[in-house]
């Protein structure tokens, strides 16, 4: 079976659109909705023991599946993409159990890993949401994507105020994200069997050659997206270096907090794209068109919502999440306009993987992890305060996105 000859129609494109975006609006309003009470029950410094795990456990998914779902989207036929699925979920175990075996000499050495003892089940999860969720991406499978996005969140924010209610502190937070993760595997799994009902695991030597036909993305997408993860969580393992927990815990919920319109309006649109656009390279050779159209479509919609958050942040953030979290809207406000950026390039940043561009990427991931990485270590070794370090994070990503933009707009064809 080969993949479709045509694009997905413009109102084909909206309705995809708007199925996501429907999803992701539930499931952003669902810890929206939340935030007061999680913000009255959990302080800063809980929320950034919370963040030094998700960094780890955000690192170790890019790692995962060596980047191998990348093919999924890219396969021209079904045979392979099922193929590839299976290639990504075994990579996946073989992840978990490397990291098992770290973390059991770890404790031989005397190390305590705590909630890292998590990280394991982590890289399954990653492997098996990277692989389902990209095939079922490749098969339109829209609604049901929605659907498992509703139910983690709604698990996890559920998790979360139960366990905290019940006195557990800190570990109430950990509580809620694993039970998210618990759900989301579940529904991958049933996913998994729906696409693939009558199709047997492929050979060892199916799965050496899609192996083999899409090394590229081991290659060259696996060390530009790892150190694509590492910059994002710079600001994260800076401050804590610093030891500044309550600031940590602010940037974290600041970030997410401020991301979410972000997340819900880019990445639905980001799914949509990346399969129209490989739809249209594999039958006309460009996708320039709908790559500006989208970019700028994003950055005229996020544009003046951006600037009234600058003027309100702080005050939005202490009444809303109470008078502990002051800081967190002033850390938003610095990361507004970074922000608009990413929900403008973000989205269709996927024409690298697209146009088999993945060690020109790589180079771009260089060239950002540098940046990012001067624009938070200067501020550090000056032992500048905390929201001087998020600046230099936010100062210097704006132009990671801005650089990702002008060269992707040249990747996309004439």
């Amino acid at each position: 079976m080969s993949v479709q000859a045509n694009p997905a129609s413009p109102r084909s494109f909206l309705s995809h659109v708007l199925t996501l975006g429907t999803g992701q609006m539930i499931a952003i309003a669902l810890p929206l909705f939340a935030a007061p009470v999680l913000g009255r029950i959990y302080t800063p410094a809980d929320y950034g023991a919370l963040a030094l795990f998700m960094a780890a456990t955000g690192v170790l998914s890019v790692v995962a599946a060596l980047q191998m779902q990348h093919g999924i989207i890219a396969a021209r036929t079904l045979v392979a993409a099922q193929a590839l699925v299976w290639l990504v979920v075994l990579l996946a175990l073989a992840s978990a159990a490397l990291v098992l075996v770290a973390l059991l000499a770890a404790t031989r050495l005397g190390a305590t890993p705590g909630w890292l003892w998590l990280l394991p089940f982590s890289a399954v999860l990653a492997g098996v949401m990277a692989g389902v969720t990209t095939l079922a991406n490749r098969q339109n499978r829209y609604s049901a994507l929605a659907r498992l996005q509703v139910a983690t969140v709604a698990a996890t924010v559920a998790g979360s105020i139960g366990f905290g209610v019940l006195g557990w502190g800190r570990n109430g937070l950990f509580g809620g994200y694993v039970l998210g993760q618990v759900v989301s595997f579940a529904i991958c799994l049933r996913l998994f069997r729906a696409m693939m009902p009558a199709t047997r695991p492929p050979s060892q030597r199916q799965l050496r050659a899609v192996g083999q036909r899409h090394r590229r993305f081991a290659l060259f997408t696996l060390p530009g997206e790892l150190l694509l993860s590492v910059t994002q969580q710079l600001p994260v393992f800076a401050l804590g270096l610093l030891g500044a927990g309550a600031a940590l815990g602010a940037f974290s919920r600041a970030r997410r907090l401020a991301a979410m319109p972000v997340t819900l309006i880019g990445s639905a649109t980001g799914q949509v794209f990346r399969a129209d656009a490989a739809q249209l390279w594999h039958t006309t050779g460009s996708c320039r068109a709908l790559y500006l159209k989208t970019a700028a479509t994003l950055f005229l919609v996020g544009a003046l919502p951006c600037l009234a958050f600058m003027a309100t942040a702080p005050t939005l953030f202490t009444l809303y999440l109470g008078p502990d979290w002051r800081e967190a809207g002033e850390i938003a406000q610095v990361l507004a306009p970074m922000l608009l950026l990413r929900l403008a390039v973000s989205p269709v940043s996927a024409v690298f993987q697209i146009a088999g561009q993945q060690r020109l990427s790589f180079g771009l991931s260089l060239i950002a992890f540098t940046l990012v990485l001067a624009g938070v270590a200067v501020p550090v070794l000056w032992d500048a305060p905390a929201l001087t370090v998020v600046t230099g994070f936010s100062v210097a990503y704006g132009l990671v996105y801005s650089l990702y933009f002008a060269v992707g707009l040249r990747v996309s064809g004439s």
